[in-house]
């Protein structure tokens, strides 16, 4: 009840503020003197030898220097709020207490010689003060702290005992506790409690909170990505999408990876994979896809003709299923050509990114048959994307399911040892590249590798069978294998082709494809 009288009286004395019912005391007065109103000392104000006799409730606001002894009336609550300098000794009567404010650091100063228990009130402070500095400069006090609307600093979170709470404390750190620890023991008072972490540390907060009777502070993980990536105006705009992402798709796994991470360094790592924010890696899957065309053998012994493939490609992260149609074309006893669209739709998902895709592209696989069985043969393409991706980052602005491009072509050189009548083996050197782009961000590959294709061939039965195996090593670390079983029947101008390969890069790793090519003459 104490300390509501303390806010009551320091109420009724604020309200009087300058008027007649203040004195101010603007030189040094020496000897008794008797106080019965608030009483304002300036910085030339001074009380030197005598007694101040105080014979009413009163607030002393010192800015000068007191040294002459208080006597404090019977039933009198007496309140210095000292700026200045105090050295002198208190007189206490009967149920009559002493009181010192702070409202700002200035007040935070020592009541010398003051030889009675007194409490400290801590008020609708402007200023963060420094709780040691409290504690240290009213040491021995023997009373009761009061916050009431007031912000301290504290080095570490420790347990403040003898407290009473009043109004909205808040209370400022720079360091960040390693679990729940208590910072106000059994305080007195219904006032709300408020911590301020001031350190390092972007992606935790601290948060108060009332167990037994004690007020707590917990390690609170911060969801507020604004808040997280606040180190660049970039960062911000990174920061709202993400906030906005939490609005409209609490469940995106880009959200709960980030909403794991312990470590700001691990959020710019997500950040950094997530094809949200980086599209141009929309196309690493595509990339992968086309990756597989350079496994394909090109069979070169048939006549004009046309085929029907489906196809699959398969990853941990990957499904793809299309089709292709395709067109053999002998321009020359040494030139062949085969045109080819396709179709495909593409699903990914890892721990990061979701998305889809439909894709479309077309090219060619050209071959020049050379004196002494040596061969060149290129490949090359283009492919179509559309994304269904949600919002993408876009450098500056946020864009929905974005398109994307992809350039590719390799070439190979190669010879060709026939051994016996049906069985081959040929090495190739390749060269080749691609190029990517979506919305603004652009992407370009080159590489070089070598490889060997080995085959047989022979018939049974009026149907030509043909196995055939191919591997590939590519400078860009892309290692990849084939295998191709076709069968051609002359009498039905029919066959077909079935292959799978596998290939390991280092974007996406390990992954499949499957196809049966139906092939007819015309």
């Amino acid at each position: 009840m104490r300390n509501f009288l303390y806010v009551f009286a320091l109420v009724v004395f604020e309200c009087t503020g300058a008027s007649a019912a203040t004195n101010i005391i603007d030189a040094n007065i020496v000897g008794n003197y008797d106080m019965k109103k608030h009483t304002i000392i300036t910085g030339n104000g001074s009380f030197s030898g005598g007694i101040i006799n105080v014979i009413g409730s009163v607030l002393i606001e010192n800015g000068g220097e007191i040294h002459s002894n208080l006597n404090i009336c019977n039933n009198c609550d007496v309140h210095i709020q000292n700026f200045g300098v105090y050295d002198a000794p208190v007189t206490l009567g009967s149920d009559a207490t002493i009181t010192q404010i702070m409202t700002n650091s200035a007040d935070v100063t020592r009541l010398n010689n003051i030889g009675v228990n007194y409490d400290v009130f801590i008020k609708n402070t402007p200023d963060v003060l420094n709780w040691d500095d409290i504690v240290n400069n009213t040491s021995g006090s023997g009373g009761q702290y009061t916050l009431s609307d007031a912000k301290i600093h504290v080095d570490n979170i420790v347990a403040i005992n003898d407290v009473a709470l009043d109004g909205i404390v808040y209370v400022y750190t720079d360091t960040m506790p390693d679990t729940d620890t208590m910072v106000f023991d059994n305080p007195s008072g219904d006032g709300t409690v408020r911590v301020v972490y001031n350190g390092d540390d972007p992606l935790h907060f601290l948060e108060a909170y009332k167990s037994g009777g004690n007020v707590f502070v917990r390690v609170t993980r911060s969801n507020d990505y604004a808040r997280i990536l606040n180190n660049s105006a970039n960062n911000n705009q990174r920061g709202n999408i993400l906030n906005e992402l939490r609005q409209e798709s609490p469940n995106d796994k880009l959200i709960e990876q980030l909403d794991s991470a312990q470590s700001i360094n691990e959020i710019n790592h997500i950040i950094s994979q997530s094809v949200k924010f980086h599209p141009i890696k929309l196309m690493r899957s595509i990339k992968t896809i086309y990756s597989h065309k350079t496994l394909e053998i090109m069979h070169i012994d048939q006549d004009d003709g046309f085929g029907v493939m489906p196809f699959g490609f398969f990853s941990n992260d990957m499904s793809v299923f299309g089709v292709e149609p395709n067109l053999h074309i002998n321009i020359s006893d040494n030139f062949k050509m085969k045109l080819f669209g396709n179709i495909s739709n593409l699903k990914y998902s890892d721990d990061i990114n979701e998305y889809s895709a439909a894709v479309y592209g077309f090219g060619t696989d050209v071959v020049y048959l050379l004196p002494y069985n040596n061969f060149i043969r290129a490949l090359s393409g283009a492919v179509f994307s559309s994304f269904n991706t949600g919002k993408v980052f876009n450098g500056n602005k946020t864009t929905e399911n974005p398109n994307g491009f992809l350039g590719y072509g390799v070439t190979e050189f190669a010879h060709k040892f026939v051994i016996g009548d049906n069985n081959y083996i040929a090495p190739f050197a390749i060269v080749g590249g691609d190029y990517a782009t979506v919305l603004n961000s652009k992407d370009a590959d080159l590489y070089a590798g070598s490889g060997v294709d080995v085959g047989t061939v022979f018939e049974t039965d009026g149907l030509k069978y043909s196995y055939d195996l191919r591997g590939v090593l590519r400078t860009d670390g892309s290692v990849g294998g084939n295998i191709n079983m076709s069968v051609w029947s002359a009498m039905d101008d029919a066959g077909a082709d079935f292959t799978f390969g596998t290939m390991y890069d280092k974007t996406n790793g390990l992954s499949y494809h499957i196809s049966l090519n139906a092939k007819f003459d015309f």
